[in-house]
């Protein structure tokens, strides 16, 4: 594998793949990140589409997971970095400032949603998209490289 590129992937749907594309960057997500807990841009080095990247939706006052179906239903994108520039989660939830609580606990909530923590990666910061190494859309039934 010499000269290969080890790749993790931010996944995500089209609807904010076009929002990417638009500003040429991925960005750090906030949401439920208190102070002093820093945002990250995850990724994750599982190969289809990591567990915790399927998004939820609201039926009828009920939250629930989409399945994987609906996701590429969604379009499913994914950009790739090289994990020389990423932190793996066992130093990222630190350097993030995460109380060891909230890190146990996203990683169990992973866990239970069928995710393996050790396929974890993050930035602390955003990543331009010039800085990554592949950009892929997912169509009939395989990744496809789109750079």
């Amino acid at each position: 594998m010499q000269g290969e590129t080890r790749k993790a992937f931010h996944y995500t749907i089209k609807a904010k793949a076009e929002s990417i594309f638009a500003t040429a960057i991925l960005k750090r997500t906030a949401i439920g990140v208190h102070e002093p807990e820093k945002p990250i841009l995850w990724f994750s080095t599982h190969p289809l589409l990591d567990p915790t990247a399927y998004k939820a939706i609201n039926e009828a006052g009920v939250i629930r997971r989409v399945r994987f179906d609906q996701m590429v239903e969604l379009g499913l994108f994914r950009f790739g970095v090289d994990r020389a520039h990423l932190l793996h989660w066992t130093r990222l939830w630190r350097a993030a400032r995460m109380t060891r609580k909230t890190a146990e606990a996203l990683a169990e909530t992973g866990i239970e949603q069928g995710a393996d923590p050790l396929q974890w990666f993050g930035s602390l910061v955003d990543i331009p998209l010039d800085e990554t190494v592949s950009i892929e859309v997912y169509q009939n039934d395989e990744w496809k490289t789109l750079n």
